[in-house]
């Protein structure tokens, strides 16, 4: 995962390692998180930002209802393939 890979918000809501982070921390993805923190401290507020929205945490404008179902519908496609390979 390159560190310019990860710009904004918008990339971290679509990069499926974060989303599964965020929903099944398993430790092999806690320590890759964690790692790539500690190399990028900058991100940790994007990551932060983009964890609330995934968990719905925080109402954040600019996001339409459309693009919220669209986002709810990814994880849950990916936290199903995750699922399916355990």
């Amino acid at each position: 995962m390159g560190k310019d890979k990860l710009n904004n918000i918008e990339d971290f809501l679509t990069n499926d390692s974060f989303i599964c982070y965020v929903f099944e921390q398993t430790s092999s993805l806690k320590k890759h998180w964690d790692d790539y923190f500690k190399c990028n401290p900058e991100k940790e507020s994007l990551a932060r930002n983009a964890r609330q929205i995934l968990l719905n945490e925080d109402d954040k404008p600019g996001i339409s209802s459309t693009e919220k179902e669209e986002l709810k519908q990814r994880i849950l496609s990916t936290i199903m393939k995750v699922n399916s390979y355990k």
